[in-house]
């Protein structure tokens, strides 16, 4: 009994002993930032309906008057170079305050309705905000320009991101007597894109005036691992 425990024992060590060491090879770690720009070729325009009524129903009924007259103005505008949404609808009441000890009082209502216009020519955007102020919107909350395929955009940046990473690699290796051998991995942490806003009070004076679009920004951020080989 006490010769198998043995035998057991020794075979279990040389089992361990045959397994290898998991050992890596010197590597250096660099991150690197590119970004892209373009202008861009799209805009998305949010234009808001604000009525007040003494019921609920009246301030619903003037709402969806006011509104269907800017969705058609900013339809004869658009044509077929966009589209239209409805955004949001929102009903809330007025409170009225009530005396000391009292409950307050509903006072009336008001109905928000918002609506969103996609536009596909960048020179229609002041011509829609004209428009739809005209036929009864009172809140303009903002224009977004965008690109409607940003993926040319995004591999730039992530190319110019990789280069500089690698450039990187490569510097910190020769400052330490070596040189930067194969990449061993590489992976970004998202492309993040800085889309240009024009605020409500700018947009407010600009009605019937071309709209400057900017230019859009991608940044991308890339990591790379490479293989670190000492001596020149």
């Amino acid at each position: 009994m006490k010769q198998f425990v043995l035998l057991l024992f020794a075979s279990g060590y040389l089992l361990a002993q045959a397994q290898p060491i998991n050992t890596r090879m010197p590597y250096l770690r660099a991150t690197g930032e590119g970004s892209a720009t373009a202008r861009p070729d799209q805009a998305k325009l949010t234009l808001g309906v604000t009525t007040q009524g003494l019921t609920a129903a009246d301030a619903s009924e003037k709402n969806a008057d006011l509104s269907s007259k800017v969705q058609a103005e900013l339809k004869k505008v658009l044509g077929a170079n966009g589209k239209i949404r409805t955004n949001g609808f929102n009903l809330s009441p007025n409170y009225r305050s009530g005396a000391q000890g009292q409950n307050p009082t509903i006072a009336g209502y008001n109905a928000n309705n918002s609506v969103e216009a996609t536009v596909d020519d960048i020179t229609l955007v002041g011509k829609l905000i004209d428009a739809g102020i005209k036929a009864g919107a009172n809140n303009v909350h903002g224009i977004q320009f965008l690109l409607k395929d940003p993926s040319p955009l995004r591999a730039e940046a992530l190319k110019e991101a990789t280069r500089r990473a690698r450039a990187e690699a490569e510097a910190m290796a020769q400052g330490l007597g070596g040189r930067a051998g194969r990449v061993l991995s590489a992976s970004d942490s998202g492309a993040s894109s800085n889309p240009p806003v024009m605020p409500m009070a700018r947009m407010a004076m600009m009605a019937a005036t071309p709209v400057e679009a900017g230019t859009l920004e991608i940044t991308a951020v890339v990591t790379v691992e490479v293989e670190f080989i000492n001596g020149n």
